[in-house]
């Protein structure tokens, strides 16, 4: 059923306090009713492995406006959609985190998920057998999803570019993230 409110602010700043309260709140009603998923990769492409658990937003500690400026950076690039189209660019979002083990990186992408209402494919670059999959994961991809690199410092993606070498190298990284 269609609801409608009606609400008076004295300010701009509060209309868009509450705007953006309202917001937030109707993704995260839509999330709990409609979970994102994770899926991982395998030989075969992605597996569905169960939907999320739910993670507010709110729930991971970063510091002060990092989370603000991440969800208001999202919220502006989600909304360009057609702007990248026109000028035939492609439409991704990269973000690079960093931190010792269990600082929250995994946690921020769940979350995130949660509050824009994408799946999350977790990708561990160590397990692929060469850019050839790499790139059919990648493309395979829906939009207005979250792709999550765990651990790419630690992975053995080859720098060399020898026939012999069957893993992902840094160039088909580079080539799947780009288009």
């Amino acid at each position: 059923p269609d609801r409608k409110m009606s609400f008076t602010a004295r300010t701009l700043a509060g209309r868009d306090a509450v705007l953006a309260f309202i917001s937030e709140r109707a993704a995260e009603v839509a999330a709990e009713d409609n979970p994102p998923s994770l899926w991982m990769a395998n030989s075969w492409g992605w597996e569905d492995r169960a939907p999320l658990t739910a993670r507010p937003l709110d729930s991971v500690i970063l510091k002060d406006g990092q989370m603000e400026g991440i969800v208001a950076d999202l919220e502006s690039f989600l909304a360009h959609e057609g702007d990248y189209a026109h000028l035939g660019q492609p439409w991704h979002r990269g973000y690079l985190l960093k931190g010792s083990p269990g600082t929250g990186k995994s946690a921020l992408a769940k979350a995130l998920a949660f509050r824009f209402g994408g799946d999350v494919y977790y990708l561990n670059l160590s397990d692929l057998k060469g850019d050839t999959n790499l790139l059919k994961l990648v493309a395979s991809i829906p939009p207005q999803s979250l792709l999550l690199l765990e651990d790419i410092d630690v992975a053995s993606a080859a720098t060399s570019r020898e026939e012999g070498d069957k893993r992902s190298t840094l160039s088909g990284l580079l080539n799947a993230l780009d288009g």
